[in-house]
């Protein structure tokens, strides 16, 4: 009796060790076309030696844009415009203008000075900046008071 129940016993080890369990470990994502954008450096106007430019490469500091996009957008640019300035200024024969480069993920985007909205296409890009000058340029010059360049940048 005793090698029968030895018997028994390996012949059911042999069944549970021949029945394996198998378990699929999936991972699954929806990415939705997203688009963040945000200003880590606000601009700065400042005054060229001749008095006829006010801008950010004349004494001032350009404006850095954090860009993240997933998925397929557009940047657009508005036309830069003069917001604010003093009541004594003469705003005729001004050119307000902007410039920007893309800093790695963009470094293939570079605009030259402009007074007209631009855009541009990206794909996938993780933190990303954009650059940003300014300038308005006046040969009637600028008197003292509080300026306020704006260009509005949008991504969809």
């Amino acid at each position: 009796m005793k090698k029968s129940l030895s018997l028994g016993l390996f012949a059911a080890g042999v069944l549970m060790a021949g029945a394996a369990q198998a378990e699929n470990v999936d991972f699954n994502s929806t990415l939705l076309n997203t688009c963040l954008i945000s200003v880590s450096t606000p601009g700065t106007l400042g005054v060229s030696g001749d008095g006829t430019t006010l801008g950010s490469e004349s004494g001032g500091v350009a404006a850095t844009l954090s860009v993240t996009s997933t998925g397929s957008n557009t940047i657009s640019i508005s036309a830069p415009a003069l917001q604010q300035a003093p009541g004594s200024y003469d705003p005729s024969g001004e050119v307000v203008a902007i410039s920007y480069t893309g800093v790695s993920g963009l470094s293939s985007v570079n605009q030259a000075y402009t007074s007209s909205a631009t855009s541009f296409g990206v794909g996938v890009v993780a933190s990303s900046s954009l650059v940003f000058n300014a300038q308005v340029t006046n040969a009637n010059g600028f008197p003292a008071g509080d300026y306020e360049l704006r260009t509005v940048v949008t991504c969809e």
